[in-house]
């Protein structure tokens, strides 16, 4: 499996994997750029997002000048790209997927593990399943799903598991803790792990 650091920056995510890819709070470093003295861009972007989310609108130029540390370049970037996106908005290409494949009476198929990917606004953009033998490869399993996530550009990920109570492969947390460590490694949010023996369920999370 291609080897990634789960330090990339924004810009450098953008390149490997897609825009989508990026939280909003990556997003927003993209587009500042850098910070200065007085603070990183990594705090410029959480004081722009916060207002973003208090406001839930566009921020006036002068609203951004008044956060400490965002000079007039970067204020004039972030509503000029405001501006621009209001005036060519765009319509997500993503496929049209629900979460409902997670709930109880919804279930993955027994003996199968389902994973869907998410991108930075949390979007479902693909699912796929996986059957689960009685020999299980926990190795071989992590490596095609996050094989698969960044083929796809995956921000986030959501995975199911339905199984037999009489199977215990999986219901320790084992592999659990081997999908956490690779979504840690690749950048991915591990947004929900469920898993079904019969008719109960456990979220893993």
């Amino acid at each position: 499996m291609r080897q990634q650091q789960s330090s990339l920056r924004p810009r450098e995510k953008i390149a490997e994997r897609s825009v989508t890819a990026l939280s909003d709070h990556e997003l927003l470093q993209a587009m500042i750029g850098s910070g200065n003295k007085t603070a990183p861009v990594s705090a410029l972007s959480r004081r722009v997002l916060k207002l973003l989310r208090r406001n839930r609108e566009p921020l006036s130029f002068h609203e951004l000048r008044e956060i400490p540390g965002l000079g007039m370049a970067s204020a004039a970037k972030l509503v000029a790209a405001f501006e621009l996106a209001s005036r060519y908005p765009t319509v997500s290409e993503s496929p049209s997927l629900h979460m409902k494949v997670l709930q109880p009476q919804l279930k993955p198929r027994p003996d199968t593990l389902s994973y869907i990917i998410l991108d930075g606004a949390h979007r479902p953009v693909a699912q796929y399943d996986i059957p689960v033998p009685d020999a299980f490869d926990q190795t071989a399993c992590t490596s095609t799903i996050f094989r698969q996530c960044l083929r796809d550009g995956a921000a986030g990920l959501t995975i199911a598991i339905s199984l037999p109570r009489s199977n215990i492969i999986l219901s320790d947390m084992s592999f659990r803790k081997r999908i956490g460590e690779s979504a840690t490694l690749f950048n991915i949010v591990l947004r929900g792990y469920i898993l079904y023996l019969q008719d109960e369920r456990r979220d893993l999370l």
